[in-house]
């Protein structure tokens, strides 16, 4: 059908190009100058994405009506920091681009851009494009979307050809229609046969089926089965539209599977039935006996469901703990039905997870209160990572809570708080080793060794949440403090630097690059685009970091002033530019970058020459070696300084003196160094590729212990000295 599009329509719909418009004189304003704005207004299409404000990028909810598009900041710290709902008219806009890696939707009104970003805007944007060009088509049935068509559900699922295999893609739920494509990458070019495009009419029948809660759909005589988070959100919305009014269910009423089971309460066990709705659990008892001694049907809400776990030989029990009780099972296929179970248990507790707390709370906030007096937490102290996840205890054992990640420590609070009689989880930051779980392991999981163990966590947020956890899980090369700082350390964090970002409550509200701070008789100063409070708002605890080429600086205060710049003794700066000011912190934590910074050293040893048994053989000692001089060292790789002539690819043998011990460590040559070496020798570049875990863990400890001393500042005072050596630690450690 594209072909019947006429070429310059085409163009700008399949490609972030200009599509010409008539421009009008309409301006881009706030909610609060709209006398017109209808709030009753049919929404064509609405989700979630950011905003971007210059550095600020503010999350909240863009609609789309036949007028309007409009973006709803959703948090209260940056409604207090001056960000409004932001109206656009429709037939303003000028130009649309969207696409790129961060999935970017720009509009344009004149020579105005307003940015917004998220797989959200991009779906927002679909339905933007329709509505733009249904005054410019002949043939309407080219278009995605009829005129007045609305966006009901879209999102992610998986549609399903047998039990076990399954095709990602998007859904999209309209008043009219339903629409599935498969994903981007392989999965469309192998599954484009799976598109599905078809009219709510052809729908005979949808049922919501088993504790997966698989939706099942026949759609002109042909069944097509989905499956994931949407799934419910789907059966309630073709209820409301095409089902019977008197007999309509919403997904949560729908009894989705029953067990046989017997419920074991000490040796005795009582037969009944286990009905599975998506929000409740029922015990019914079915024997006679039972019924006459009072056994009694009892249920109980699958979000106060705090740990599953299989246990018993040689009979194996399905084992539920709610709250301070646990109820045990009886039943067949135990193994096969926990998996059913957790994966139900994990899907509502997430979505409850992801509803926006009252007042915009944290969405931590309900657990972290239960918990406050068990682990110690105090005021001020900064959550820069935050997820719902399930802890594995074991094969067959899991249970429920929030990760959170603090400066010093990693916390898993069990949900249910103390009261479910489980035990929070709190692991020091220096502590956490970063494990990998193998060619199988999983892309949503967290798997870490402490001093207490292993811990593996499953999340089920966003793609690269698992990244993100592990770039904010690290310990400071060095902890100094801020009034004993010396003039060389003080100039790392004054001046210019490659970034500012600025966090709050785990999220960054400010990403500026370059950076600039100041120092000012208030506290620190941090110059940033804007007026004045239109970053982030007073009496804020926040967290900032300034990039240096050598590593980042990073402090916790409070934003104390928010003033107009220039400033007396100040550089004038460009128009429109303030100082944010923060209280002088007590504390300023050093972190080095980890595989660029190279510490001096002056090792003399031999190495021994390695060479393959066979092709593709071990590689073993010849017996030949030769003095060498180590000059440099980092966690990747040393210098060498040799006369013995090295060629690329060239293996040798080190053994290297470290932390009292001496390490043995195999390293390749990867090239001849430019500089000479000293005396007679030539200096060559080795890259260490077969790093043990414990061989890893050795050298972050002596790479950080050197690089403490390389950076160390003599004008620092001796309390900020002795902070180091009692509070500094190793980074967390890849294994």
């Amino acid at each position: 059908n594209l072909n019947k599009i006429p070429s310059d329509l085409l163009n700008w719909r399949a490609s972030p190009t200009n599509y010409p418009r008539p421009s009008t004189q309409a301006p881009t304003f706030t909610m609060s100058a709209i006398d017109h704005h209808n709030p009753d207004a049919a929404i064509l299409s609405q989700d979630e994405c950011f905003h971007h404000r210059g550095p600020l990028a503010h999350p909240g909810r863009l609609s789309l009506s036949e007028d309007l598009l409009v973006f709803s900041p959703s948090r209260a710290l940056d409604r207090l920091a001056g960000a409004e709902n932001l109206v656009i008219d429709t037939a303003a806009i000028t130009e649309l681009s969207a696409g790129g890696i961060n999935h970017n939707l720009d509009v344009y009104v004149d020579d105005e851009m307003h940015r917004f970003s998220g797989r959200g805007a991009i779906r927002v944007h679909s339905r933007l494009l329709a509505l733009i060009a249904q005054d410019d088509v002949e043939d309407l049935d080219t278009l995605a979307f009829m005129p007045g068509e609305r966006v009901l559900v879209q999102g992610q699922i998986e549609m399903y050809f047998n039990p076990l295999l399954a095709v990602r893609g998007e859904i999209t739920l309209t008043d009219r229609r339903l629409r599935f494509t498969p994903g981007l990458g392989l999965e469309k070019l192998i599954w484009n046969g799976t598109h599905l495009d078809e009219p709510l009419v052809e729908v005979s029948n949808w049922a919501l089926r088993g504790i997966r809660r698989r939706l099942f759909l026949r759609i002109d005589d042909e069944e097509h089965i989905f499956g994931g988070a949407l799934t419910g959100q789907l059966f309630n919305r073709l209820e409301a539209l095409m089902g019977d009014k008197e007999n309509s269910q919403i997904a949560d009423e729908i009894v989705i599977e029953t067990w046989d089971v017997q419920l074991r309460r000490g040796p005795v066990a009582h037969p009944g039935m286990l009905h599975f709705t998506p929000a409740q659990v029922h015990f019914e008892p079915t024997g006679l006996f039972d019924a006459i001694i009072g056994v009694k049907a009892f249920q109980f809400s699958i979000e106060d469901i705090t740990r599953i776990s299989v246990r018993g030989w040689p009979e194996k029990k399905l084992h539920i703990r709610v709250g301070h009780e646990t109820h045990s099972f009886s039943l067949a296929d135990t193994i096969e039905q926990f998996e059913a179970l957790r994966s139900l248990v994990q899907s509502r507790n997430y979505q409850f997870a992801m509803r926006q707390g009252q007042n915009y709370a944290p969405r931590y906030q309900k657990a972290l209160d239960s918990w406050t007096t068990k682990i110690d937490y105090q005021l001020g102290e900064q959550i820069v990572f935050s997820a719902f996840a399930l802890e594995s205890k074991g094969e067959n054992e899991v249970r429920f809570g929030w990760l959170l990640l603090l400066r010093t420590r990693v916390l898993f609070l069990p949900l249910g708080g103390p009261a479910s009689r489980e035990d929070h989880l709190s692991i020091p930051i220096e502590q956490a080793c970063r494990l990998d779980g193998g060619p199988r392991s999983r892309q949503d999981q967290i798997f870490m060794s402490h001093e207490e163990g292993r811990s593996r966590f499953m999340l089920s947020e966003r793609e690269g949440i698992v990244e993100d956890f592990w770039a904010q899980c690290r310990s400071p090369t060095r902890i100094l403090s801020w009034e004993s700082l010396g003039p060389r350390s003080m100039a790392r964090v004054m001046g210019k630097s490659k970034f500012i970002r600025i966090m709050s409550h785990g999220e960054t509200v400010v990403n500026c690059s370059p950076g600039m701070t100041i120092e000012h008789q208030s506290g620190v100063a941090i110059l940033l685009p804007g007026e004045p409070g239109t970053s982030v708002p007073l009496d804020t605890w926040v967290t900032v970091e300034i990039g240096q080429n050598e590593g980042i600086y990073q402090v916790d205060s409070r934003v104390v002033r928010a003033i107009a710049t220039p400033l007396e003794g100040v550089t004038p700066n460009a128009q429109g530019t303030h100082l944010l000011i923060i209280s002088f912190p007590k504390h300023l934590r050093v972190y080095n970058q980890r595989e660029s910074f190279r510490v001096l050293t002056l090792f003399d040893l031999r190495a021994d020459t390695l060479a393959q048994t066979a092709d593709g053989g071990s590689w073993m000692a010849t017996g030949e070696s030769y003095p060498c001089q180590v000059v440099d060292l980092s966690i990747g790789g040393c210098a060498v300084d040799t006369q013995h002539n090295l060629r690329e690819g060239d293996r040798v043998n080190l053994c290297l003196p470290l932390l009292d011990q001496w390490i043995e460590i195999r390293a390749t040559c990867v090239r001849r160094s430019p500089e000479p070496g000293t005396g007679d020798s030539t200096r060559f570049g080795l890259e260490f590729r077969e790093l043990s875990m414990a061989q890893e863990d050795i050298l972050h400890k002596a790479v950080m212990a050197l690089q403490r001393e390389a950076l160390a500042d003599p004008g620092d005072g001796q309390e900020s000295n002795e902070e180091s050596a009692d509070q500094g630690a190793t980074p967390s450690k890849t294994g």
